[in-house]
């Protein structure tokens, strides 16, 4: 049986932070046919996360154990460069170089995030993963 490509968002590692969520069955299990991926790119957004966003109760040690369990969890792809994702056109422009990643790996991009979503199926496959 063939494999089956996930590459997460930001919005899905958040949302794992809850040990009860989707999010968190999907990112953390093992399952021998599902690859799992993500980039440093989203390793930034979550550490900004934690530093520009204090009042969501996250904090920076959480995102670095968070990061280290990913680590272990997933594939993780370098940051796409400018050049990469200049032909991505959607909306939220901080969102192209995840758009990118995912189709660069062919992965149904997984993301909480309906307008990214929304956005990026006209370049990849994608699984709105609501809690």
């Amino acid at each position: 049986m063939a494999a089956i490509s996930y590459f997460f968002d930001t919005s899905i590692f958040v949302n794992s932070l809850d040990r009860k969520s989707k999010a968190y069955g999907i990112v953390f299990s093992r399952h021998p046919i599902l690859k799992k991926y993500t980039s440093r790119h989203v390793f930034k957004e979550l550490r900004r996360i934690s530093i520009g966003f204090p009042d969501l109760g996250i904090s920076v040690n959480d995102i670095n154990y968070l990061i280290e369990r990913i680590e272990h969890a997933c594939i993780i792809l370098p940051s796409p460069t400018l050049n990469d994702f200049k032909h991505i056109y959607i909306e939220d422009k901080s969102d192209r170089p995840i758009v990118y990643s995912a189709m660069y790996v062919d992965a149904i991009l997984v993301t909480a995030d309906r307008k990214l979503a929304k956005d990026a199926e006209r370049y990849v496959k994608t699984m709105l993963l609501e809690e």
